[in-house]
């Protein structure tokens, strides 16, 4: 083989190598849409597992203001995850270079609305497109009471997806404050709700113990109470 010869089948190689990693690369883009009053601020993440079986997650979040804005997280990269938001076009999410696997993809809008999609990237079906809307019209409120003694406590909710193993990403932590927690503006739906009892370590670190889990319901436009004995 001369070394002409040589080289191009060098640069074959590499393009080949190049192809094959860009056809397995998968991705996951999207938009958000808004009903009802704007939120303050928005999240675009997801948990998932590659086909290997490892553990793969990743978000981005800002507040939303009156001009345009974005943010990226390249924490993982090429692994990135990005948020836009347009006052003309909206807010619009990317998860990028993600390996074949299942996903719980999930967006957040203030504090405790979460919306969820689960999805199942493939080398033949690499890439979806998702639109999530927050609707401020049907949200509802939480109430769980601490029939408990002792503390301190924190309360983790996380809904349930059908099918997927929620990952602690895709929940919202609350510190217990008094003997009750009041969550307000949630996405109606069904969730999981851990009672956590916080073990001070010293150094202000705490270590945190599941003391007791409960399925709980939030309803459009009501409030609902539970007690966590």
């Amino acid at each position: 083989m001369t070394g002409r010869t040589m080289l191009r089948h060098a640069a074959a190689l590499s393009a080949c190598v190049l192809f094959t990693a860009v056809a397995h690369a998968a991705e996951i883009t999207g938009s958000v849409i808004f009903a009802g009053k704007r939120p303050g601020k928005i999240l675009a993440g997801y948990s998932g597992v590659g086909a290997d079986g490892t553990k793969v997650t990743n978000m981005a979040g800002m507040t939303i203001g009156a001009g345009s804005s974005s943010v990226e997280c390249t924490t993982y990269r090429p692994r990135n995850s990005r948020v836009n938001w347009d006052p003309r076009r909206g807010c619009t999410f990317s998860h990028v270079e993600l390996p074949p696997g299942r996903y719980v993809v999930y967006v957040k809008s203030d504090d405790n609305y979460i919306a969820h999609r689960l999805v199942t990237l493939t080398a033949s079906r690499p890439r979806v497109s998702l639109t999530f809307t927050c609707d401020a019209n049907s949200q509802g409120d939480l109430v769980l009471r601490i029939a408990r003694t002792g503390g301190p406590y924190n309360v983790r909710i996380s809904p349930l997806v059908p099918g997927a193993d929620v990952a602690s990403e895709i929940g919202t932590d609350t510190d217990v404050s008094g003997r009750s927690v009041v969550l307000k503006g949630m996405r109606p739906g069904r969730y999981k709700a851990d009672l956590r009892l916080k073990q001070p370590q010293g150094g202000g670190s705490y270590l945190i113990k599941e003391v007791g889990s409960w399925t709980v319901d939030v309803v459009a436009r009501k409030e609902r109470e539970y007690q966590m004995r």
